[in-house]
């Protein structure tokens, strides 16, 4: 499998931090090239989609050069960001479920989402307990759960051609993520995500170069959720991501909701 990563050329040290990660973290067959990111500044009205913003549309380009180089491979292909993170149990992970999935089954297999409603927060929090109980790893199917992002996900070589037609498309002028999500709603993509996320975010993705501030907060709930569910979490990371909140942004009430819920998933509490 070849990986693709997208990094912006001044980004220098978040590149050599995966390159890092990949060299640790990946074995010699997982081939990795730097796919070289658009910028807003080098927009033009040909690389540009009407009703985003440019970071969304550099973003949106960023992820069609990267499918570029995926349909010369001819191998299934994974995507990044550069603010993705490794595990050491990933790569084992991300092979097992390609080994067990139907070859016909699928056209996008992502490695970690935001999951955007609390029920689907909550519902897979237990699912995760479950899993790490028996060790074991499950292929989600995306059209049944609320999601959005496209940090890492593995794209099947005979897909590609049909992933490219429908993001050069792009007709509800959606960024990449969203039209991704879209296309999988719309049962023109076959989509899952291993889980627990054989990936998540690394520190950078709070300080992500491509949401807008008004969304901070947001993006800092669904990042440490992220965190918290993956097949590698680490609860100083989760915590320093949710101490990055905004004071106040819980209202008692919700407070106290989530206390009563901690408790009731806890494995200390008495079911009966």
């Amino acid at each position: 499998m070849q990986v693709l990563y997208i990094n912006v050329a001044s980004q220098t040290a978040r590149c050599a931090a995966l390159e890092k990660e990949l060299d640790e973290k990946t074995p010699a067959t997982w081939r990795r090239i730097r796919v070289d990111a658009v910028t807003p500044d080098s927009l033009t009205t040909e690389l540009s989609f009407a009703g985003l913003a440019p970071f969304e549309n550099a973003c949106y380009q960023s992820h069609l050069r990267a499918l570029a180089l995926a349909a010369s491979s001819g191998e299934a292909t994974m995507i990044v960001e550069d603010d993705v993170q490794f595990a050491p149990q990933t790569a084992a992970m991300v092979d097992g479920a390609l080994r067990n999935r139907p070859d016909d089954g699928w056209d996008v297999l992502f490695t970690d989402v935001a999951i955007t409603e609390p029920a689907a927060m909550l519902e897979l929090f237990q699912l995760r307990q479950r899993l790490q109980a028996s060790g074991k790893a499950q292929v989600l199917d995306l059209r049944q759960l609320p999601f959005c992002g496209s940090t890492a996900y593995i794209v099947h070589p005979g897909s590609v051609a049909r992933l490219r037609s429908l993001a050069g498309q792009n007709p509800h002028a959606l960024p990449y993520d969203l039209m991704l999500r879209q296309a999988v709603y719309d049962g023109h993509l076959r989509a899952g995500v291993i889980f627990p996320f054989p990936t998540t975010l690394s520190a950078d993705g709070d300080t992500s170069q491509i949401q807008p501030a008004s969304t901070q907060a947001t993006d800092l709930v669904w990042n440490a959720y992220r965190r918290l569910v993956w097949l590698g979490p680490d609860l100083r990371q989760v915590e320093a991501t949710m101490g990055a909140l905004p004071a106040g942004l819980a209202d008692p009430a919700s407070r106290a909701l989530g206390q009563l819920l901690a408790a009731a998933v806890s494995p200390a509490f008495a079911r009966k």
